[in-house]
C-alpha cells in the first residue's frame, strides 16, 4: 500500500447544517487556526516529495474560504502534484467555478442528498437547493469531470435512488452513493441504508448492473446501469470499508495528520508548518504512513467509530 493521495481540509466552516453531520447543538466552527496559503503549499510540497500525486481540497465547505483560488494555485504548481480536486456542497460553486478552474482546479465533486427542494431544506437546514443545482450546472460547463456524492439516508432519500440514476444519465454525471457513517457529533441512531440494498433496488428497476474498472485513486465500486444509460458508484464506508485499497492520508483544518478519516489519533503538524520545518513534516508523514501500513489495512479507526456510533 503506497501513498499517493492527500485529502486536505482547509476549513471546518460550512454554510449548511446537514442533520447527519452538524446536528442541533453542534457548535459553529470558527476560522481561527486555519492553515495559511503558505503553510498549505509547504504541506503539499512535503506530501508530494513523499509520493502524493493527487490533492483533494475539502472542508467543512472549502468555498467558505475567500482565498480558495490562492490555495488551489499554490497546490497546483507543486512539482509532482498531477491533479487538484475539490469536494463542495455546491452553494457557492456557480459563482466561483471559473475562478477555481483558472487557478488550476481539475475536477469537482458536489454533495447532493436529494433532488427535491423541500426535502433539501429539511436535510441541510437551508433553502438553497436551487443554488446547488446551479453550481452543478456551472461545474459541468467548466470541468471535464464532475461527480455527485449522495449519502444514503434510510427513511429520507431511499425513494430517490432511481431518480438520481436518471439525473446522472441526463447530465453525464456519475452519482456516487455513499453509506452514512457515524461522526463525533452525530451518531447513527439506527440501521443504515447500505450500498448492497441500494444496488439491489436499482437492479429491480433497471436490470443488472455491470461492474466497471474504477479510478485507481478512488475507493468507489463503479457500475454501468445499461437500463438507464448511466454509470454509478458505491462507497460502502460502513459495511465494507476499503481500507486495504486506501492510499490516502488526511489533514484536518487544524493541521492534524491522520492515517484515516476515522482515526482517533494523529500527528499535529501546525507547529512544524509555522516553523517552515520541511524535514520535520516529511518525517511526520512517513511516520503516519508507516502506522497506516502496519495497521494492515484493517480500518481500525473505522471499527472504533462504528462501535462508538452504534
Amino acid at each position: 500500500m503506497g501513498f499517493d493521495y492527500l485529502r486536505l481540509s482547509v476549513t471546518d466552516r460550512c454554510s449548511l447544517r446537514c442533520f447527519y453531520c452538524r446536528p442541533p447543538g453542534c457548535r459553529e466552527a470558527e476560522s481561527a487556526g486555519e492553515l495559511t496559503v503558505r503553510e498549505l503549499r509547504l504541506l503539499a510540497e512535503c506530501a508530494a516529495a513523499e509520493g502524493a500525486r493527487k490533492v483533494r481540497i475539502t472542508g467543512g465547505e472549502p468555498l467558505e474560504r475567500a482565498d480558495l483560488a490562492d490555495i488551489v494555485a499554490a497546490v497546483a504548481c507543486v512539482p509532482g502534484v498531477a491533479e487538484v480536486a475539490v469536494t463542495t456542497n455546491g452553494v457557492l460553486l456557480a459563482d466561483r467555478a471559473r475562478e477555481l478552474k483558472g487557478a488550476g482546479l481539475d475536477r469537482a465533486n458536489v454533495s447532493l442528498d436529494t433532488l427535491r427542494p423541500e426535502r433539501f431544506r429539511r436535510i441541510a437546514g437551508a433553502d438553497v437547493h436551487g443554488r446547488v443545482m446551479d453550481g452543478i450546472a456551472e461545474a459541468l460547463r467548466t470541468f471535464d469531470v464532475v461527480k455527485v456524492n449522495t449519502v444514503l439516508l434510510r427513511g429520507v432519500n431511499e425513494d430517490e435512488l432511481e431518480d438520481f440514476v436518471r439525473f446522472g444519465a441526463s447530465r453525464a454525471v456519475r452519482v456516487r452513493f455513499i453509506e452514512r457513517y457515524p461522526t463525533r457529533g452525530a451518531p447513527l441512531g439506527g440501521p443504515i441504508l447500505t450500498c448492497e440494498e441500494a444496488r439491489g433496488r436499482l437492479e429491480r428497476t433497471f436490470g443488472p448492473l455491470v461492474p466497471m474498472p474504477g479510478d485507481r485513486l478512488s475507493v468507489e465500486a463503479v457500475y454501468a446501469v445499461p437500463g438507464a444509460g448511466a454509470t454509478v458508484g458505491f462507497i460502502a464506508s460502513a459495511t465494507s470499508p476499503p481500507c486495504g485499497r486506501c492510499s490516502k492520508l488526511r489533514v484536518t483544518a487544524a493541521g492534524e495528520l491522520l492515517p484515516c478519516l476515522f482515526a482517533k489519533e494523529g500527528v499535529a503538524l501546525a507547529g512544524l508548518l509555522r516553523a517552515g520545518d520541511a524535514a520535520g513534516l516529511r518525517a511526520a508523514i512517513r511516520a503516519v504512513l508507516d502506522r497506516k501500513v502496519h495497521a494492515g489495512g484493517r480500518g481500525g479507526g473505522l471499527a472504533a467509530a462504528r462501535r462508538a456510533g452504534g
